[in-house]
């Protein structure tokens, strides 16, 4: 009677840790999040907050990380994505500057050739060189930005631009797009061709960058239209024709990195931009602006804004698009954005 009372208390025993047919309670580890999904999902918090229809490009080499906060439905107009093509505005003048800097390394120009080599009309050409309008230390001032009617043709778009600007005839910084309005019309006379064909077969096409155009190769059906109800098709371009090399144009995200990581993996180039850049009161040369080890650039229209940032010690980057805000609030939002990703922002960014 003992034996049996024994065997069957040890069945019980046995039973309630699981060794019969008694399924055991399974207790979950706690989720682990790895510290780059983190960093995904603050990024992602901060586009959010801010209430951002918007992409965000980030990573360290050619391929990219797509964050991304939409306000409307992917098949939108209005929604962005990697492939779909965005005004880059002041982010063109990069082209520009690696333009200029494709004839130097040829031997057809000098950042000590002078404007009047060139544009002997326009005022205080003499003393204007190829270095000060690549800094935007010519003197040179925009007095009109916005085109009347859509300039289709290179020679349109320069005249346009040649007769609305003025001169203080001094060394001084001032950003201004007629600077590379003539950088771009220099191209275009010392290479014998037109400025979007010499960037398309010295830059683009050797870099294998497909999605960076004018915006006259384009069609409104393949931009992503912006939030606000003023920006129109119509005058974004007649905005874009009137920045002849400076904002007329477009890029996908995706192109855009490409052009950047392309900067970023070539050292002759980033170096003779800094070397420049860093003689200067601001430190800008080529269409962007350096601080220590990093560079980006920035570039809005109405409705739009385009920024570009990198590291070259890290070998990080970022590229942040947004239809739907202007430029003076993205670069708040590009503070934020910088804190997390970069782990640091102690520097005045323009």
């Amino acid at each position: 009677m003992k034996r049996r009372w024994l065997f069957g208390t040890a069945l019980g025993l046995l039973a309630g840790i699981g060794i019969t047919g008694v399924r055991p309670r399974i207790v979950h580890a706690p989720e682990v999040i790895s510290t780059t999904t983190r960093l995904q999902l603050t990024l992602k918090d901060v586009l959010k907050s801010n209430h951002v229809n918007g992409i965000l490009l980030i990573g360290s080499d050619d391929t990219p990380t797509v964050i991304q906060n939409s306000l409307v439905g992917a098949n939108s107009q209005r929604a962005i994505s990697s492939h779909r093509y965005f005004p880059t505005a002041s982010l063109q003048k990069l082209l520009t500057g690696l333009a200029i800097y494709t004839l130097v390394k040829e031997g057809k120009l000098s950042v000590n050739t002078t404007l009047a080599t060139y544009y002997p009309q326009v005022a205080h050409a003499k003393e204007i060189t190829i270095g000060r309008l690549i800094s935007h230390t010519s003197g040179l001032v925009d007095t009109q930005t916005v085109a009347p009617r859509v300039l289709m043709s290179q020679s349109e778009q320069v005249k346009y631009s040649l007769a609305h600007y003025k001169s203080s005839g001094k060394e001084t910084w001032n950003y201004s797009n007629i600077d590379y309005v003539l950088l771009a019309a220099i191209v275009s006379k010392v290479s014998g061709e037109s400025y979007d064909r010499f960037v398309q077969d010295k830059i683009l096409a050797p870099w294998g960058i497909k999605e960076i155009k004018p915006f006259s190769a384009l069609k409104a059906s393949q931009v992503s239209k912006s939030l606000l109800p003023t920006a129109s098709w119509t005058s974004l371009r007649r905005a874009m024709s009137a920045t002849f090399g400076a904002g007329n144009y477009l890029a996908t995200p995706v192109g855009y990195w490409q052009l950047i990581s392309h900067l970023m993996d070539d050292q002759a180039t980033s170096t003779w931009l800094h070397r420049y850049a860093d003689q200067k009161t601001v430190s800008y040369f080529g269409g962007i602006y350096f601080s220590g080890n990093s560079f980006h650039a920035n570039g809005g229209y109405a409705g739009y804004s385009a920024i570009a940032s990198g590291d070259f010690s890290t070998q990080q980057r970022m590229i942040f698009f947004t239809n739907n805000i202007n430029l003076g609030t993205a670069k708040t939002i590009r503070t934020q954005l910088n804190r997390y990703y970069y782990s640091k922002l102690d520097q005045e960014l323009y």
